[in-house]
């Protein structure tokens, strides 16, 4: 390790940002992850982002929901992205409140297809 404490401070700060990294990519439960921002909060994201807890919740599912910002892509908010362990990232665009019982049932089909 160097001995400049600028270099030393770097270095400590890259290896908790690839631990971190590492951990989300190890993930063992499903995310959900809700895109957030001025564009999707002027289409009801805040009530998308609750029945979306609310419904997994219902159906007895453990994953984490999450905010993060937006991609750029405003023309198709409020968009929700499921990356199930082990999987990649699937954007689901316009999630509006009654479409979030049906995203849950197909992420949560793609689960349970996988389990076999």
């Amino acid at each position: 390790m160097s001995s400049n404490p600028v270099q030393q401070s770097y270095d400590r700060l890259r290896q908790r940002a690839e631990a971190a990294w590492k951990a989300l990519e190890q993930a063992t439960m499903p995310r959900v992850l809700v895109q957030w921002a001025g564009c999707s909060a002027a289409l009801g994201v805040a009530k998308v982002y609750t029945a979306l807890e609310r419904e997994l919740s219902r159906q007895g599912v453990a994953a984490s929901v999450e905010r993060v910002g937006c991609n750029g892509m405003c023309y198709l908010e409020p968009q929700v992205e499921v990356q199930l362990p082990g999987g990649p990232r699937v954007v689901y665009p316009h999630v509006t409140l009654d479409r979030v019982s049906e995203l849950i049932q197909i992420a949560l089909q793609a689960l349970l297809d996988d389990g076999d």
